[in-house]
């Protein structure tokens, strides 16, 4: 029963416990286990990722394609972002549904994937004539998708 993690669980105890249990399951180093062991135990709301980097690599093999890809999307999604907070001000459904339609896809083809969670929900609600409040979502998607995007850049 030592192992046993009762609610509310302090965070160290958790990270020590995940530590131990990754550690005998050999999926990878200590430092690795410690440094995303302590980012989640730390950040536990960004545990979700907000990118997939393994989708984009379907589409680009060498790092310097990727970070052309990645580059590519984030200028485009900024205009792309402005045009849905236009048709979401608009009130124009149809607009919405055909600019969130548009973020979704290219969000799933670099691996942002949170953002393209969010972009389904508004293109969804946009198709049943709903005019989602989904601006904010909408913001903290995105800033935490370039946050995502900058630190893949500079980690190489």
């Amino acid at each position: 029963m030592d192992d046993m993690l009762t609610k509310p669980t302090d965070l160290s105890d958790l990270r020590e416990m995940l530590l131990k249990w990754l550690d005998k399951a050999g999926s990878t180093t200590n430092a690795e286990l410690s440094r995303v062991v302590t980012t989640v135990s730390e950040h536990p709301a960004q545990a979700v990722a907000a990118m997939d980097f393994g989708a984009l690599k379907k589409f680009a093999i060498s790092y310097a394609a990727q970070i052309e890809m990645l580059q590519a999307f984030s200028l485009q999604n900024r205009g792309d972002i402005a045009d849905l907070h236009t048709a979401l001000k608009a009130g124009d459904p149809a607009a919405v549904a055909r600019v969130a339609h548009r973020i979704k896809g290219a969000s799933r083809m670099v691996g942002a994937v949170e953002l393209a969670s969010v972009c389904t929900d508004i293109e969804a609600a946009a198709r049943r004539g709903e005019m989602p409040d989904a601006s904010g979502r909408l913001n903290r998607a995105m800033v935490r998708v370039e946050a995502a995007i900058s630190e893949f850049v500079q980690r190489r």
